[in-house]
């Protein structure tokens, strides 16, 4: 699990560095849906990755900066897919 959030700390601060509000992250846990979860970081929106390729499956975890308007999570993912 501390892999996964390393990772993911690591790809935050560069969007950060970079004036990005949002980041993309691929963390190399497998199938550990603990560790994707805790990967996604409070304050950015974020996207995590990690892919098991024996069984050819992935799982990914979304998180978006609290600003309590649910109705945005849909422009939001839309930024993910299309960044």
């Amino acid at each position: 699990m501390q892999k996964a959030v390393k990772v993911a700390y690591e790809k935050a601060e560069a969007a950060v560095l970079d004036g990005k509000g949002s980041c993309i992250s691929c963390v190399g846990v497998g199938l550990d849906t603990t560790a994707v979860r805790e990967a996604v970081l409070k304050g950015i929106s974020a996207m995590i990755f990690s892919v098991d390729e024996t069984p050819n499956k992935a799982v990914v975890y979304a998180g978006f900066p609290d600003k309590g308007n649910t109705s945005q999570v849909g422009s939001y993912a839309n930024a993910f897919i299309w960044e």
